[in-house]
Protein backbone atom coordinates (compact mmCIF):
# COMPACT_ATOMS: atom_id res chain seq x y z
CA UNK A 1 0.00 0.00 0.00
CA UNK A 2 1.42 3.40 -1.11
CA UNK A 3 -1.04 5.56 0.47
CA UNK A 4 1.32 8.12 1.77
CA UNK A 5 1.34 12.00 -0.05
CA UNK A 6 2.93 14.14 2.76
CA UNK A 7 4.49 17.43 2.17
CA UNK A 8 3.80 18.99 5.82
CA UNK A 9 6.17 20.09 8.12
CA UNK A 10 6.23 17.49 10.85
CA UNK A 11 7.25 19.90 13.30
CA UNK A 12 4.28 21.86 12.92
CA UNK A 13 2.64 22.66 16.07
CA UNK A 14 -1.23 20.97 16.10
CA UNK A 15 -4.39 22.76 16.16
CA UNK A 16 -5.19 23.35 20.54
CA UNK A 17 -9.09 23.19 19.21
CA UNK A 18 -8.23 19.96 17.42
CA UNK A 19 -11.39 17.76 18.23
CA UNK A 20 -11.64 13.89 18.71
CA UNK A 21 -7.79 12.79 19.53
CA UNK A 22 -7.42 10.23 21.80
CA UNK A 23 -3.80 10.86 23.03
CA UNK A 24 -4.11 14.08 24.45
CA UNK A 25 0.34 14.29 24.47
CA UNK A 26 0.31 14.52 21.01
CA UNK A 27 1.77 18.11 20.32
CA UNK A 28 2.67 18.56 16.56
CA UNK A 29 1.92 17.13 13.15
CA UNK A 30 4.96 15.11 13.00
CA UNK A 31 4.10 13.17 15.99
CA UNK A 32 -0.01 12.45 14.57
CA UNK A 33 1.56 10.88 11.39
CA UNK A 34 3.68 8.69 13.58
CA UNK A 35 0.36 7.51 15.49
CA UNK A 36 -1.55 7.52 12.58
CA UNK A 37 1.21 5.26 10.61
CA UNK A 38 1.07 3.01 13.13
CA UNK A 39 -2.75 2.74 13.41
CA UNK A 40 -2.93 2.16 9.82
CA UNK A 41 -0.14 -0.67 9.53
CA UNK A 42 -2.92 -2.35 12.38
CA UNK A 43 -5.72 -1.52 9.79
CA UNK A 44 -4.13 -3.12 6.86
CA UNK A 45 -3.13 -6.13 8.39
CA UNK A 46 -6.88 -6.46 9.75
CA UNK A 47 -7.57 -5.88 5.86
CA UNK A 48 -5.36 -8.74 4.62
CA UNK A 49 -7.39 -11.04 6.57
CA UNK A 50 -10.73 -9.77 5.09
CA UNK A 51 -12.36 -12.42 3.49
CA UNK A 52 -16.39 -11.04 3.44
CA UNK A 53 -17.77 -10.39 0.25
CA UNK A 54 -18.69 -6.64 0.94
CA UNK A 55 -15.77 -5.12 0.04
CA UNK A 56 -17.35 -2.08 -1.23
CA UNK A 57 -20.15 -1.22 0.67
CA UNK A 58 -21.18 1.50 3.11
CA UNK A 59 -20.05 -0.65 6.17
CA UNK A 60 -17.03 -1.94 4.45
CA UNK A 61 -16.25 1.42 4.22
CA UNK A 62 -17.01 2.71 7.81
CA UNK A 63 -15.45 -0.39 9.27
CA UNK A 64 -12.27 -0.25 6.78
CA UNK A 65 -11.82 3.47 8.48
CA UNK A 66 -12.26 2.54 12.12
CA UNK A 67 -9.24 -0.24 11.75
CA UNK A 68 -7.38 2.39 9.97
CA UNK A 69 -8.21 5.14 12.50
CA UNK A 70 -9.19 3.49 15.88
CA UNK A 71 -6.02 4.53 17.98
CA UNK A 72 -6.21 8.04 17.11
CA UNK A 73 -9.58 9.46 16.80
CA UNK A 74 -12.73 9.01 19.00
CA UNK A 75 -14.86 9.16 15.75
CA UNK A 76 -12.58 6.54 13.53
CA UNK A 77 -15.47 4.86 11.72
CA UNK A 78 -18.04 7.16 11.93
CA UNK A 79 -19.91 9.18 9.48
CA UNK A 80 -19.04 12.92 9.31
CA UNK A 81 -21.50 15.28 10.93
CA UNK A 82 -19.64 18.64 10.17
CA UNK A 83 -20.01 21.01 6.82
CA UNK A 84 -16.89 21.11 5.14
CA UNK A 85 -15.61 24.60 3.61
CA UNK A 86 -15.07 22.79 0.23
CA UNK A 87 -18.45 22.75 -0.81
CA UNK A 88 -17.86 20.25 -3.47
CA UNK A 89 -17.39 17.44 -0.97
CA UNK A 90 -21.13 16.08 -0.06
CA UNK A 91 -22.85 17.99 2.86
CA UNK A 92 -22.80 15.60 5.87
CA UNK A 93 -26.76 15.22 5.33
CA UNK A 94 -25.93 13.42 2.25
CA UNK A 95 -23.48 10.94 3.09
CA UNK A 96 -25.25 7.42 3.39
CA UNK A 97 -27.58 8.07 0.09
CA UNK A 98 -24.37 9.21 -1.74
CA UNK A 99 -22.31 5.92 -0.66
CA UNK A 100 -25.37 3.75 -1.08
CA UNK A 101 -25.65 5.63 -5.31
CA UNK A 102 -21.95 4.83 -5.61
CA UNK A 103 -22.15 1.35 -4.40
CA UNK A 104 -25.39 0.64 -6.85
CA UNK A 105 -23.47 3.10 -10.26
CA UNK A 106 -19.98 0.27 -8.94
CA UNK A 107 -22.62 -2.64 -9.31
CA UNK A 108 -23.91 -1.25 -13.07
CA UNK A 109 -20.82 -0.59 -14.27
CA UNK A 110 -19.34 -3.55 -13.13
CA UNK A 111 -22.41 -5.62 -14.70
CA UNK A 112 -22.73 -3.32 -17.88
CA UNK A 113 -18.65 -2.82 -18.89
CA UNK A 114 -19.26 0.78 -19.24
CA UNK A 115 -15.63 1.62 -18.29
CA UNK A 116 -12.40 0.13 -18.49
CA UNK A 117 -11.00 -1.37 -15.36
CA UNK A 118 -8.72 1.34 -14.74
CA UNK A 119 -11.46 3.71 -15.15
CA UNK A 120 -13.97 1.92 -12.79
CA UNK A 121 -11.24 2.34 -10.30
CA UNK A 122 -10.92 6.03 -11.13
CA UNK A 123 -14.43 6.73 -10.40
CA UNK A 124 -14.72 4.91 -7.62
CA UNK A 125 -11.83 6.66 -5.92
CA UNK A 126 -12.65 9.93 -7.37
CA UNK A 127 -16.65 9.63 -5.60
CA UNK A 128 -15.10 8.69 -2.41
CA UNK A 129 -13.15 11.32 -2.66
CA UNK A 130 -15.56 13.78 -3.36
CA UNK A 131 -18.11 12.08 -0.74
CA UNK A 132 -15.77 12.80 1.42
CA UNK A 133 -17.47 10.65 4.15
CA UNK A 134 -14.77 10.81 7.54
CA UNK A 135 -13.42 14.02 9.58
CA UNK A 136 -10.01 13.15 8.15
CA UNK A 137 -8.13 10.19 6.89
CA UNK A 138 -10.63 10.54 3.73
CA UNK A 139 -6.96 10.33 1.14
CA UNK A 140 -5.93 7.96 2.80
CA UNK A 141 -9.31 5.36 3.20
CA UNK A 142 -10.25 6.18 -0.17
CA UNK A 143 -7.11 5.12 -1.49
CA UNK A 144 -6.67 2.08 0.73
CA UNK A 145 -10.72 1.05 -0.07
CA UNK A 146 -9.75 1.74 -3.82
CA UNK A 147 -6.54 -0.76 -3.81
CA UNK A 148 -9.05 -3.37 -1.93
CA UNK A 149 -11.18 -3.27 -4.41
CA UNK A 150 -8.78 -3.57 -7.33
CA UNK A 151 -7.45 -6.37 -5.41
CA UNK A 152 -10.80 -7.65 -5.54
CA UNK A 153 -11.86 -7.63 -8.76
CA UNK A 154 -8.38 -8.70 -9.92
CA UNK A 155 -7.73 -5.06 -11.21
CA UNK A 156 -4.43 -3.94 -11.37
CA UNK A 157 -3.14 -1.94 -8.41
CA UNK A 158 -2.77 1.37 -8.59
CA UNK A 159 0.85 2.54 -8.49
CA UNK A 160 -0.12 6.25 -7.21
CA UNK A 161 2.78 7.73 -9.22
CA UNK A 162 5.24 6.63 -6.23
CA UNK A 163 8.43 7.45 -7.74
CA UNK A 164 7.07 11.24 -8.09
CA UNK A 165 8.92 12.94 -5.18
CA UNK A 166 6.14 14.31 -2.21
CA UNK A 167 5.02 17.39 -3.70
CA UNK A 168 4.70 16.87 -7.01
CA UNK A 169 2.80 13.68 -6.37
CA UNK A 170 0.40 15.48 -4.05
CA UNK A 171 0.07 18.44 -7.01
CA UNK A 172 -0.11 16.07 -9.67
CA UNK A 173 -2.99 14.00 -7.65
CA UNK A 174 -4.99 16.91 -6.67
CA UNK A 175 -5.09 18.00 -10.42
CA UNK A 176 -5.80 14.86 -11.28
CA UNK A 177 -9.22 14.65 -8.95
CA UNK A 178 -9.50 18.81 -10.11
CA UNK A 179 -9.80 17.60 -13.40
CA UNK A 180 -12.58 15.06 -12.33
CA UNK A 181 -14.60 17.29 -10.06
CA UNK A 182 -14.67 19.94 -13.23
CA UNK A 183 -14.51 17.69 -16.86
CA UNK A 184 -15.61 14.34 -15.54
CA UNK A 185 -12.14 12.97 -17.49
CA UNK A 186 -10.85 10.39 -15.86
CA UNK A 187 -7.47 10.41 -18.36
CA UNK A 188 -5.29 12.42 -15.83
CA UNK A 189 -6.54 10.34 -12.83
CA UNK A 190 -5.81 7.05 -14.25
CA UNK A 191 -3.00 8.38 -15.66
CA UNK A 192 -1.37 9.35 -11.58
CA UNK A 193 -2.99 5.87 -10.40
CA UNK A 194 -1.41 3.38 -12.64
CA UNK A 195 2.31 4.94 -14.11
CA UNK A 196 4.64 3.76 -11.56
Amino acid sequence: MNIYFKDRDGSTPLDPNLKGLKNKLIMTMGELDILEETNIALGLLWLENYSQKEFYSTKFLLELHKHLFNDVWNWAGKIRNIELANTKFSPFYHIREDLLNLERDLQAWLLHNTYSNHEIAARYHHRLIQIHPFNNGNGRTTRIACEFLCKRLSFKIPTWSKRLEAKSRRENYLKALRVMDEEDNANLLINFMFNP
